[in-house]
């Protein structure tokens, strides 16, 4: 591996690293508001409970990710298939026809390879899945 290789892993750890609060919040506050009773910002005791809460939220997301490595990214390629590709493909042209009113041929083909793309991605996810080692989650696996 060259400087500039090793250069743009630091740099994307890093940034996922101080991005990951901002990843969490949107959990953080549903999980708080139906776990956590209500109360002011001013009651320290329920301010460290949530700071214990997000805390172990963390160590627990941390762990999954160190323990299940590999199926982690199995599973990130599956919603990437199921999720992502539809958001970036699929969805557009729907908004168009819609909005539009109007059946345009190029609309149908942007829908018909954003359909294709979404099945290619999701039955090659679930297929990486397959040839992949089954106890990768399993503590006592070595590599």
């Amino acid at each position: 591996e060259n400087n500039a290789t090793t250069g743009v892993q630091i740099a994307y750890s890093m940034a996922l690293l101080f991005t990951y609060p901002l990843m969490l919040f949107p959990v953080t506050s549903i999980l708080e508001s139906q776990l956590l009773p209500r109360s002011t910002h001013l009651d320290p005791r329920m301010k460290w409970r949530k700071n214990l809460f997000r805390c172990m939220l963390v160590l627990c997301t941390t762990a999954i990710s160190i323990a299940c490595g590999e199926a982690l990214e199995n599973f990130v390629s599956l919603v990437g298939g199921l999720c992502c590709v539809p958001l970036a493909l699929i969805y557009p042209p729907l908004l168009h026809l819609k909005i539009v009113r109007t059946h345009t041929t190029r609309d149908k083909i942007f829908l018909f390879i954003g359909v294709l793309a979404m099945v290619f991605a999701t039955v090659m996810a679930i297929l990486s899945w397959k040839s992949s080692s089954s106890d990768y989650c399993n503590p006592d696996h070595d590599d």
